[in-house]
């Protein structure tokens, strides 16, 4: 999708999580493959207008979460990518996969109207948490240079940017 220019992040895994409590009407689980379409319309309106977004359309959307959940990135972690639910509708999500092995943070959004509530710090907490009781140590993602809001998440949560390329990492890991 989007050509910009990328740093990799990683963060140590550990049992610390930042869990704050959410209203009734909001609840954090694992994702399902019958999300499908509620993911499409989050990622169609969490990117557009974003660094990251191309002129993706809700189709181009639909088959992207389609390819990441049969494997295309290695294969999808349902039990560790998670969704909040306001209302029934998907406000933000944090969707991991294991690359070679290594999780990755692959995808991570939140609708506009709901940043700075706090929402895609308690989805990846919770993936964070879950990856950390399966015995993974690291976790690891890609941000777009210039995302400034997901930076500044990311280093609250303890990620720092590393310079290796992947065969760097995956040798790293064996």
């Amino acid at each position: 999708m989007n050509k910009a220019k990328r740093t990799k992040m990683k963060v140590q895994l550990s049992s610390a999580a930042f869990f704050q409590s959410l209203k009734e009407s909001t609840t954090i689980r694992t994702v399902q493959e019958s999300d499908l379409a509620a993911l499409s319309t989050l990622f169609y309106y969490g990117y557009k207008g974003s660094i990251d977004y191309q002129g993706e359309t809700l189709n181009t959307y639909e088959k992207e979460i389609k390819a990441l959940i049969k494997g295309l990135y290695g294969p999808f972690l349902f039990d560790s990518s998670y969704l909040l639910i306001r209302k029934e509708k998907v406000l933000s999500a944090s969707l991991i996969t294991l690359f070679q092995n290594i999780p990755i943070l692959m995808y991570a959004v939140t609708l506009p109207e709901h940043k700075c509530k706090g929402f895609f710090s308690q989805v990846l907490s919770h993936s964070m948490n879950s990856l950390y009781k399966k015995g993974y140590k690291e976790l690891y993602l890609v941000v777009t240079n210039g995302n400034h809001s997901a930076q500044y998440i990311y280093k609250k949560f303890g990620f720092q940017e590393i310079s290796l390329d992947w065969n760097e990492i995956v040798q790293d890991k064996k």
